[in-house]
């Protein structure tokens, strides 16, 4: 009976299925699996959902870009911009990134990135944030210690050096004195560690460039002492120490050339009398100093054209250091002596002396963060980052020197151009810190009428002078340098075979508009031309503001301008298209259509391709063209077509016509202007694109054409997009913005499926990069950000190349 129920209770488990169908009916079991089923297939959608909801994906953004922080290999110029946008968004804290990496040493790394970015792009804003990241910095940096092998120690000391760059520079723009404490405070400890280096001597340490840059920075800061400076001297100076140990002579070597610069030149003997001499020049001993000074001269072979003077770091620098050190009793001593070395006037030192503090695209290549270009550079920038009282000091020895020129034309020249030049320094220095009174007013009055005492004739006399480069050398009338509406020298003022612009500001033009004086000054059509000249420079540097680090002009002096040389018929002899591209593009930025037609009107076509003949910038040729797409652009919305084909049929060749429709359709796009408009103008691209279908050539304007497919719809548009650059170079300009697109549409889950598999985390970096500052440009504007949202690097900016049309 047991093993009867047994198994009959195991044939029931067997046929339970069978049973329950019988009992219940296949209908309604079926229902129950499937719903079953749905609430399983729910949850995963659900699931999915929110993982593709914004927010999730900014959880993703934001540790990937904690990934990319803890990679000590990929430059800070791939992982910090992805911060930055975080730190726009509000979707992470600088202490809150700092403390997710996990290496103390890229922990500082990171923070002064942070820094270094925010400075270079917003200059003093967000100052909140700025002033978080260098405090941060500032703390890690104190707790490092000066153990470990030299490489080890190299690795800290470079930390110490990129800090005290981005400090400084902090600091210049926005001088205060809670920046001058982060500064002082890294300065002592650069003394602190180039001190104990040098005392200690490690044996395996042999990275002089560091050791240096240490030494120049307690010194240009005053933190040595005054037993340590001469503790300094007796450890280093050959005419102090008689018997120096074997690790000094090793790293000291003759044939050891300290590059300097980005050129590849530098002293011999591995910089150590050029230090010696600003050691010197702080205790106070001008002979010493000049004794260095000799040495220097002694081995020109490795300095540009064997001229220790136009070297990056050269007696200028020395001179400073008396300055600094309050030893300016000994400067006569140590300039008069140099100057009689190199058979010069005092005044002519000065003048240069002045004249490199003007600031160049070399200042940001002192920073670790930029790859491009020359990587990072290193020099001393005591001259080019002094404070306005240390400018002032040495305009004013400038200013002495003049006035003992026994020749009065020319006593009466040099004072006109001095006082003209400072003003322009001085209103850069105002301008670009933000401030809106330059307090300059005195310095053009003055220089206007020591001006007017100079005969015509000594103004008209022919001089030499300094074009772009080194090497270009125009012949001008004397008087030109004081007509030139800006800073001008007749010599090259930076590095030798840098690329010069000489546009600072506009300070003295609005002096010279606001006091009726124009048309006595510029008398002529050559003098006209200096406004041509001006412009030129001024459309390099408003390719990218922060990369060149000048800020554009006024819209209302721009305006002024353009209306007086208007008046004079100046268009007739002088070139004024960029003028009037800037007018333009400012005018219908400002929602002034009218005014923008006006001047967009006034632009001569056939001579407008001269804004495309760049040749040491050929990025400028691409920012020109990109002022004339916009301009197209503008002026399709308001239908004024005639004026648009006026300028489009200036190109001739298929690919820039193309590209000039794309990026216009892209424009009307961003800026939420009409889609039929858009639509018309990526047609019209699109045609063009056509008429060019050699594989071998390439062409830049199918990423503009895909690009604007994107912008106007990326959904429906996604596939038409990729097919348009599949065989293009470059891919990842166009795909990158095809992220950006879905970004601004608010799909962050579609932007990031933009990159492709198996990138390199720069790549990665980019776009992640390119994801957040697509959704950011959609989320309300922050006034603190708007400067470093403005200044956006143009390399990551614009992908916009012009083919020459003359080629």
């Amino acid at each position: 009976m047991a093993n009867a129920q047994d198994f009959l209770a195991r044939s029931a488990r067997k046929h339970v299925v069978t049973r329950t169908v019988m009992r219940y009916g296949p209908r309604r079991i079926a229902a129950v699996l499937g719903l079953i089923a749905l609430l399983t297939l729910s949850s995963f959608a659900i699931r999915n959902y929110f993982r593709q909801q914004n927010n999730q994906v900014l959880q993703s953004i934001k540790e990937q870009g904690i990934e990319l922080s803890n990679i000590p290999k990929l430059s800070l110029q791939f992982a910090v911009p992805v911060i930055t946008e975080l730190l726009f968004n509000g979707n992470v804290t600088i202490p809150e990134m700092i403390s997710a990496v996990k290496d103390s040493n890229q922990k500082i790394r990171t923070a002064t990135g942070i820094a270094t970015h925010l400075v270079m792009q917003g200059r003093y804003e967000p100052r909140q944030q700025i002033l978080q990241s260098l405090t941060i910095a500032d703390s890690l940096l104190a707790q490092l210690t000066i153990t470990g092998n030299g490489t080890e120690l190299a690795e800290k000391l470079k930390l110490v050096h990129d800090y005290s760059v981005t400090a400084a520079i902090a600091c210049y723009f926005n001088p205060g004195d809670t920046l001058q404490a982060l500064v002082t405070r890294n300065a002592k400890r650069s003394a602190k560690w180039a001190l104990q280096v040098l005392t200690q001597q490690p044996g395996d340490f042999t990275d002089i460039q560091m050791l240096g840059s240490a030494l120049d920075n307690g010194i240009n800061h005053k933190t040595f002492s005054s037993g340590e400076i001469n503790r300094l001297l007796e450890i280093l100076s050959p005419f102090e120490n008689k018997t120096r140990s074997a690790w000094l002579e090793n790293n000291y070597q003759v044939d050891k050339v300290l590059v300097r610069g980005g050129n590849n030149y530098g002293p011999k003997y591995n910089g150590l009398y050029q230090q010696l001499a600003c050691l010197y020049a702080a205790a106070g001993k001008p002979a010493m100093a000049l004794q260095c000074v000799d040495t220097l001269l002694r081995y020109p072979e490795t300095f540009y054209q064997n001229d220790y003077a136009t070297h990056i770091e050269n007696a200028a620098n020395i001179a400073g250091v008396f300055y600094t050190w309050g030893t300016v009793d000994s400067l006569d001593h140590f300039v008069n002596g140099y100057c009689r070395r190199k058979n010069i006037s005092a005044s002519g030192f000065y003048d240069r002396l002045v004249t490199r503090a003007m600031i160049d695209v070399g200042v940001r290549f002192n920073t670790n963060f930029y790859t491009g270009g020359r990587g990072q550079t290193y020099a001393n920038t005591n001259i080019k980052l002094s404070d306005d009282r240390m400018l002032t000091f040495f305009y004013s020895k400038l200013k002495d020197e003049i006035l003992k020129i026994g020749n009065t034309d020319e006593r009466n020249f040099n004072l006109a151009v001095m006082l003209k030049n400072q003003g322009c320094l001085s209103a850069y220095r105002s301008e670009t810190r933000g401030m809106t009174e330059t307090g300059t007013a005195q310095f053009y009055k003055d220089a206007i009428n020591y001006y007017r005492l100079v005969p015509v004739e000594y103004l008209g006399q022919p001089l030499s002078v300094i074009g772009t480069s080194g090497a270009d050398l125009v012949t001008m009338p004397r008087g030109y340098l004081f007509l030139y509406p800006d800073l001008r020298v007749p010599f090259h003022p930076f590095e030798p075979r840098a690329l010069i612009n000489f546009y600072n500001t506009g300070d003295f033009t609005k002096y010279v508009l606001d006091n009726g004086l124009f048309d006595q000054l510029y008398q002529n059509a050559d003098q006209l031309k200096y406004f041509e000249t001006w412009m030129s420079d001024y459309q390099v540097n408003m390719t990218s503001p922060d990369f060149f680090l000048h800020d554009p002009l006024p819209f209302g002096l721009l305006e002024r301008l353009a209306a007086k040389l208007g008046s004079r018929n100046a268009n007739q002899w002088a070139d004024l298209n960029i003028l009037y591209l800037h007018l333009g593009d400012q005018a219908f930025a400002q929602n002034e259509t009218a005014k923008g037609i006006a001047y967009l009107q006034k632009i001569q076509p056939e001579k407008l391709l001269n804004a495309f003949q760049f040749k040491n910038f050929n990025v400028v040729n691409n920012y020109s063209f990109e002022l004339t797409a916009k301009a197209v652009a503008a002026l399709s919305v308001n239908n004024r077509f005639d004026l648009a084909y006026r300028l489009i049929n200036v190109f001739k060749k298929e690919v820039n016509r193309s590209s000039l429709y794309g990026y216009a359709s892209q424009q009307v796009s961003l800026n939420r202007q009409s889609p039929e408009m858009a639509k018309r103008l990526l047609d019209s691209a699109q045609t063009e694109m056509t008429r060019l279908d050699n594989p071998a050539v390439f062409q830049p304007n199918r990423h503009q054409v895909a690009i604007a497919l994107m912008y106007m719809d990326p959904g429906k548009n996604e596939a038409a997009a990729y097919r348009t650059i599949k065989n293009s170079f470059n891919k990842f300009e166009a795909i990158g913005r095809f992220s950006e697109a879905y970004a601004l549409n608010g799909k962050l889950d579609k932007a990031l499926q933009q990159a492709p598999p198996l990138i390199s985390s720069g790549d990665r970096a980019v776009f992640l990069r390119r994801t957040m500052h697509g959704f950011n440009k959609a989320q309300s504007q922050k006034l603190e950000w708007k400067k470093f949202m403005d200044n956006e690097l143009i390399f990551t900016r614009l992908f916009l190349p012009y083919i020459n049309e003359n080629q």
